[in-house]
């Protein structure tokens, strides 16, 4: 569990490897999920990619809040369905989402200056 909570208008990337060590059993396979502390659900879920043998793969699950942030702290669920399955290289990031507002702003300075060059 990590002390932080979600910001408002922010997209998450959750970055994580897995894979599974061996040749005799059949891989189980497994989810990564994103929780909010006492939810009841996840608020995002992926599957595992399914490797080969000893192939490590990089699963990648993104979640983008809306205009109200979510109250307690992140958690971050490695799920195994079997015995095997490993994780490592964990990365979270947080990205910041645009208003609509200023994207409009953006492309209203970048036609008004096209239309100075114009003249």
């Amino acid at each position: 569990m990590l002390d932080y909570s979600l910001v408002a208008n922010t997209t998450y990337t959750l970055a994580v490897w897995s894979g599974w060590r061996r040749i005799d059993t059949a891989y189980g396979g497994g989810y990564v999920e994103l929780w909010i502390e006492g939810g009841e659900s996840p608020l995002a879920s992926v599957a595992l990619l399914d490797g080969d043998q000893g192939v490590w793969l990089k699963n990648i699950l993104e979640y983008t809040t809306g205009d109200v942030a979510a109250e307690g702290r992140l958690e971050i669920r490695l799920v195994s369905n079997g015995p095997l399955t490993a994780f490592d290289h964990l990365t979270l990031t947080a990205t910041p989402v645009p208003e609509p507002a200023t994207m409009s702003l953006l492309a209203f300075g970048g036609l008004a200056m096209l239309r100075w060059r114009g003249r």
